[in-house]
């Protein structure tokens, strides 16, 4: 955290007890700068995954909000890839910093159906919704569903070359494997 405070310029506003981090920063963000970190030992009506609230025992968990108002998506992604704001950058229009949330395993539930694949590519890498992927119109998600070995029987028959060729050197490795760990039975009055 020292790191991106450094980084960022940010300052990191404490309090000892709080409902929710994330509430007090929509509440205050006229007047928090940029990359400002809310920290909480005690949250009393956070905001969960799907909606739930999170209720906290004190010291127990890590309770923080960051404030991100950079138009730069880099920034953002950044920001993403060290695992801050996911649950506000799950939803960023930039398909790049969405793409980073999910290689962060977040948001895997929402971002498994975005309308760019390179999202969806990035979901199937986590090795989420392969049985909804599987079926995807990018050959690259599809690609990337054979190569977490899902659906192989139905992959090679895949209408892209490059699809089928994944699910083939899957097979040829898995075979490969099998032969260098057997040994044939023989019996010694065969030799």
């Amino acid at each position: 955290m020292l790191f991106l405070c450094y980084y960022f310029d940010m300052q990191i506003i404490k309090f000892d007890k709080l409902d929710s981090t994330n509430k007090y920063i929509k509440e205050n963000k006229d007047t928090l700068t940029n990359y400002d970190v809310v920290f909480s030992y005690l949250q009393t009506n956070g905001k969960g995954r799907n909606n739930r609230v999170w209720i906290s025992n004190e010291k127990e968990n890590l309770m923080f909000s960051i404030l991100i108002k950079d138009e730069e998506p880099s920034v953002r992604a950044e920001v993403a890839r060290h695992g801050y704001g996911l649950d506000v950058l799950v939803n960023d229009y930039y398909p790049g910093v969405r793409a980073t949330v999910a290689e962060q395993g977040y948001g895997l539930d929402v971002l498994v159906n975005d309308e760019y694949s390179a999202v969806r590519v990035a979901v199937a890498e986590q090795g989420y919704g392969l049985n909804i992927l599987i079926n995807d119109e990018s050959e690259d998600v599809r690609r990337v569903v054979a190569k977490q070995g899902y659906g192989l029987d139905i992959l090679i028959n895949d209408k892209s070359p490059f699809v089928r060729d994944v699910v083939e050197e899957h097979y040829y490795n898995e075979a490969m494997e099998y032969f260098d760990t057997y040994e044939p039975d023989i019996d010694d009055d065969a030799r």
